[in-house]
């Protein structure tokens, strides 16, 4: 699975510019232009890395199943990832309290 960065986005949208330059598409033109001008805009963060499926606690490498209640259903490949990975059963905070949308309350 690539994992594409900041870089590899502006130099993709780089390339559709060009390509669009080239057949004289206007509307690509500016609609590339313009994602360009957001992107080029848009500050960089640090992220850490998230924990791999095939790396984390609720990992179920006989069936290849995530055992997580929210995690990602169906059968899971070790490089996919979710939200709620953990490498230890004791990094899982009180879960009930994690997925709250005050939004939603009666």
């Amino acid at each position: 699975m690539k994992v594409w960065s900041a870089d590899d986005t502006l130099a993709a949208l780089k390339c559709k510019l060009r390509e669009s330059e080239e057949a004289h598409n206007d509307h690509m033109v500016a609609f590339t232009r313009g994602c360009l001008m957001i992107m080029q805009g848009m500050p960089t963060i640090d992220v850490m890395d998230g924990i791999e499926c095939g790396k984390c606690f609720f990992y179920d490498a006989e069936h290849k199943r995530c055992i997580h209640k929210n995690g990602l259903g169906g059968r899971i490949r070790k490089g996919m990832y979710c939200s709620y990975g953990s490498f230890h059963a004791d990094d899982i905070e009180d879960e009930e309290d994690e997925d709250e949308f005050g939004e939603f309350d009666d």
